[in-house]
């Protein structure tokens, strides 16, 4: 630990799904959760899935988008799966969860659907938030949480607000949600940011010295991703260019950014087909050639990468259900950049073409 700076270091683990579509968790590689004071519980947090210690879940972890809440809950399942090999995780979202119970509902298939659900030890629900009332789905997850808890099953929960919505709808699922461990995730202070810069610099080969990390940590304030791509961005560009990260570069950069807007998503998908000769719908349709596959991941990374739009958003524009889709394609670009010379490129030159640097 460093000042009151901490980390939580996320074990590497091959996944192991047992939901509805079996779906395997998104991001099984090693990362760390960068906390300080202002998200102290998240350590808690981590000793809970650890021990799946039963007192205190539901584990509900919320704030708002960008803070770092399914990075979280990913590195937490990974620690609960290396501390429980034997025992089976399964992950979805709200809206996964609601549209496999109707499905289940309408092919009077409630009872294998329930019985895949009560066989993992560990239950996560992404955004549960968005979970639709459709058909009595909140009552469905209020009746999984009672089995949980019968079941020393321990269910971990993300959602953006404190769920103060879901209590007008459904009262008794509210107060099983708000039952146990509750983790509010706040924007990082600006000594977590400073650590959180030299982090991603040293995963990008890049030494940072404290007061270079300090002037990023000053220059931008926000949510984690928001911070995390700035860092990235001047990252590159210092490297580019062969300039020191000193305050002039990162107002030179601050000015080029605020004169600009964000690309949209739909801007970046057509940029990345035209660049690979694919067409929008190769690219948001069912295909699973591995050419459409690494170009679509290419344009759910640059999504991901210059827009502040959610991981969910991100895979409505691709025609997605399931959002960990986009974490996966994300995770597995970037793991291809480092070794193909021409997918970095390819990047580069969309990203210089989508921002205007």
């Amino acid at each position: 630990m460093v000042s009151d700076v901490f980390t939580i270091p996320f074990p590497a683990r091959s996944p192991r799904a047992a939901q509805p579509g079996t779906r395997p968790p998104a991001d099984c590689s090693p990362h760390e959760f960068v906390g300080g004071p202002e998200n102290a519980l998240a350590r808690t947090a981590a000793i809970v899935a650890a021990e799946a210690d039963q007192r205190f879940s539901p584990l509900l972890i919320y704030g708002p988008p960008g803070i770092g809440k399914t990075h979280l809950a990913l590195g937490l399942s990974a620690i609960w799966m290396k501390s429980h090999p034997h025992r089976s995780a399964l992950r979805t979202d709200g809206p996964t969860f609601a549209r496999e119970f109707v499905i289940a509902l309408d092919t009077k298939g409630l009872r294998d659907f329930r019985r895949r659900v009560c066989r993992a030890g560990l239950i996560v629900v992404d955004d549960i938030d968005h979970l639709p009332s459709t058909r009595g789905a909140h009552r469905e997850v209020a009746w999984l949480l009672d089995q949980a808890d019968r079941k020393n099953c321990v269910v971990l929960v993300t959602a953006r607000r404190f769920p103060l919505a879901i209590s007008q709808e459904s009262p008794s699922l509210a107060s099983r949600l708000t039952g146990g461990l509750i983790v509010p995730l706040r924007e990082p202070a600006a000594t977590t940011r400073a650590a959180l810069a030299t982090q991603l610099a040293k995963a990008s080969g890049v030494s940072l010295s404290p007061e270079q990390a300090s002037l990023l940590a000053a220059a931008f304030p926000g949510s984690v991703r928001a911070f995390a791509n700035n860092v990235a961005r001047v990252l590159a560009a210092t490297d580019s260019s062969g300039r020191k990260i000193d305050q002039a570069t990162i107002e030179s950069y601050q000015r080029a950014v605020s004169q600009r807007p964000a690309p949209r998503i739909a801007t970046i998908i057509a940029a990345v087909g035209k660049r690979l000769g694919m067409k929008v719908a190769d690219l948001t349709g069912p295909s699973r050639k591995q050419a459409v596959s690494r170009a679509r991941g290419l344009a759910m990374h640059l999504s991901r990468e210059l827009t502040d739009t959610s991981m969910a958003a991100i895979a409505r524009h691709f025609h997605r259900n399931d959002h960990t889709t986009v974490a996966y394609a994300c995770r597995a670009t970037r793991h291809r950049m480092r070794n193909d010379a021409a997918l970095r490129r390819a990047a580069d030159e969309l990203t210089q073409t989508l921002t205007g640097d």
